[in-house]
C-alpha cells in the first residue's frame, strides 16, 4: 500500500478487515453517512468472494475457495478507524460498504 502517512512503511503481512452484513449496500443502494461523524471516506476496492465454507486450508488450497471478484465502493469512518491497529471499527458502521456488484468476475475467467 503506497498511500497515507505509512506509504513508506510497507506491512510484512496485508492488513486484513471483515464487514458485517449490516454494513452492506446493495447496487444501486445509497451509502448513508453515520451520525457520529461528519465526514465519510471513499475509495474503490477489489472485493474477493468466497465460494464455499472451510477451514484449516493450506496457503495452496486457499485460491480454490475463491468464487470470483468484484468492485466495491469502500466507506469507512476514518477518525474511528485509526483508533486501533485494526481497521474494523471504522468500516462496519451501517450501510457504509455500498455499491457491490452487480457483476462478478469468476475465478476461471
Amino acid at each position: 500500500m503506497k498511500e497515507g502517512p505509512q506509504r513508506d512503511n510497507v506491512p510484512q503481512y496485508p492488513s486484513i478487515f471483515f464487514r458485517s452484513l449490516t454494513s452492506l449496500v446493495a447496487h444501486e443502494g445509497a451509502i448513508i453517512r453515520t451520525q457520529v461523524t461528519e465526514t465519510l471516506d471513499y475509495e474503490g476496492e477489489l472485493a474477493v468472494i468466497i465460494g464455499r465454507r472451510v477451514k484449516h486450508l493450506s496457503v495452496n488450497e486457499a485460491a480454490g475457495c475463491i468464487a470470483g471478484f468484484t468492485c466495491f465502493n469502500d466507506a469507512s469512518v476514518r477518525e474511528f478507524q485509526r483508533r486501533s491497529t485494526q481497521w474494523d471499527m471504522g468500516k462496519n458502521f451501517d450501510r457504509t460498504g455500498g455499491f457491490f456488484g452487480p457483476w462478478m468476475v469468476t475465478a476461471d475467467e
